[in-house]
C-alpha cells in the first residue's frame, strides 16, 4: 500500500524542493540604496559575490565567482528581460530604478563559453546619456555579473537647449573647419540633443550639460576627416572634441 503512493509522495517533494528553491533564489524585495543592493546580491548568491566597484558615482561592477551566479532567475525568458528584471531588483547598486524607461537595448551576443552580454544604454526622458551603459552577463544558470556605467541626477537638467539647433551645428562645423583648413568637402554627417557628463571618458569627476553632438565628416579616404563636437546645448561653448579618425604608427 505504501509502495502505490511512492510516486505522488516523490513529486511532492520535488515540488516543495522546487518552492524553497525559487523562493531563495528570486529576490525578495527591491534594493533601495547601493548598500542595500550589495546585502541582497550576497545574500541571493549564497556569499558569491566576489567584486563591487563604485567609482566617481558612476562606474559599478559587481561579479559572482566564476563556477556561480549572482541570482537564479527564469533562465527561459528572454535575455533582455532577464537583464530587465535583474536590474529591477538590483538597479540601486547602481542608480537605475526602472530598467524599461531608463535603458535601451543595443546588442546582446553570446560567447565561446555560454555567456550572454545584454547591453543597455542610458537614456533620460529619451534622451542618450554619452558613455552612459550597462552590461548584464548572464548563462544557462543565472545572471553572473553586471557592470557598467549609469549616471543619476539627471532629470535636474532641462531638456530643452537655449541656442537653436542650426546655430549649434554651424558652431561645430565652423570649430572642424578651423582644425582642418586644407579640407574643403565638409559636411554635418549627423546631430543629436544628449545629455553629456565632463571628464567621464578619464574617469574624472565632472559635470552634467544638456549637449549637442555634431558629426562632421570630409577629407579623402587617404586622409579622411571625421570629428565628433560636443557642445553645451545653452550656451553653445565646445564640451569636448573627440577625432574619430584613429592613425596607428608602426
Amino acid at each position: 500500500m505504501n509502495n502505490h503512493f511512492q510516486p505522488a509522495k516523490a513529486a511532492a517533494a520535488l515540488a516543495l524542493a522546487i518552492a524553497a528553491f525559487s523562493a531563495t533564489a528570486l529576490p525578495t524585495r527591491v534594493a533601495t540604496s547601493p548598500a542595500d543592493a550589495l546585502q541582497l546580491l550576497s545574500n541571493a548568491s549564497g556569499g558569491r559575490l566576489t567584486s563591487a566597484l563604485r567609482a566617481n558615482e558612476a562606474f559599478t561592477a559587481a561579479h559572482a565567482l566564476r563556477g556561480a551566479v549572482l541570482l537564479a532567475d527564469d533562465v527561459a525568458a528572454a535575455p533582455l528581460l532577464r537583464a530587465q528584471n535583474f536590474l529591477n531588483s538590483y538597479g540601486a547598486l547602481a542608480g537605475v530604478t526602472d530598467a524599461a524607461s531608463q535603458l535601451k537595448l543595443v546588442r546582446q551576443s553570446t560567447d565561446r563559453v555560454g555567456i550572454t552580454h545584454v547591453h543597455l544604454d542610458q537614456v533620460q526622458n529619451g534622451l542618450p546619456v554619452f558613455g552612459a551603459r550597462m552590461v548584464v552577463h548572464m548563462n544557462s544558470a543565472g545572471i553572473v555579473g553586471v557592470n557598467g556605467v549609469f549616471l543619476s541626477g539627471l532629470e535636474a537638467l532641462s531638456m530643452a537647449p537655449a541656442k537653436d539647433l542650426s546655430f549649434l551645428r554651424e558652431r561645430a562645423f565652423v570649430a572642424t573647419r578651423k582644425l582642418h583648413p586644407e579640407v574643403t568637402n565638409l559636411s554635418v554627417e549627423s546631430s543629436r540633443l544628449m545629455f553629456y557628463r565632463t571628464g567621464l571618458l578619464k574617469g574624472v569627476e565632472g559635470k552634467d550639460f544638456l549637449a549637442y553632438e555634431v558629426m562632421v565628416k570630409g577629407g579623402t579616404a587617404a586622409f579622411p576627416v571625421r570629428e565628433r563636437m560636443i557642445l553645451n546645448a545653452n550656451t553653445g561653448n565646445l564640451l569636448n572634441r573627440i577625432n574619430e579618425i584613429h592613425s596607428v604608427l608602426n
